[in-house]
């Protein structure tokens, strides 16, 4: 995560949902759903899409809240990397959350073109390929 922000710059908010997740479970009953997905850790079970979804949404009313109280009026752009990890990801993200604008598909690391999420957002011309992660912060000078 600290090499995508070094690579994307200053403006951009970047966001790992693993990391938030793991924050959120650390933090136990001092976060909301921190007991459930202590559970779920316990029992080995996956977090449901809507809970990751619901903590990256928070993350991101929490900067637009910061960044209003410090009276920044700029426009506020965010990259979730590794994000969404599959159609029901960005589904509720997009119906919960905020419209995706981009999916980013780095080529030398892609999960390949059959993979439904570019095939979705594909159809709806939201896919920027980049033939490499270091070509990233090419993207954000756009």
């Amino acid at each position: 995560k600290d090499e995508v922000k070094e690579m994307v710059g200053k403006g951009i908010h970047v966001i790992d949902p693993k990391e938030l997740v793991a924050y959120e479970r650390n933090q136990g009953f001092n976060a909301f759903y921190g007991p459930l997905l202590a559970e779920l850790a316990h029992a080995n079970r996956p977090i449901p899409d809507s809970i990751t979804v619901s903590i990256i949404g928070n993350e991101i009313k929490k900067i637009k809240k910061e960044s209003e109280e410090a009276g920044d009026d700029s426009l506020l752009k965010f990259l979730v990397v590794n994000f969404p990890e599959n159609l029901e990801q960005s589904i509720r993200f997009e119906r919960d959350v905020k419209t995706i604008d981009n999916i980013i598909k780095v080529e030398n690391i892609s999960k390949g073109d059959d993979n439904e999420i570019y095939q979705y957002f594909e159809t709806v011309d939201k896919i920027k390929s980049i033939k490499k992660i270091s070509n990233l912060s090419d993207f954000y000078k756009e």
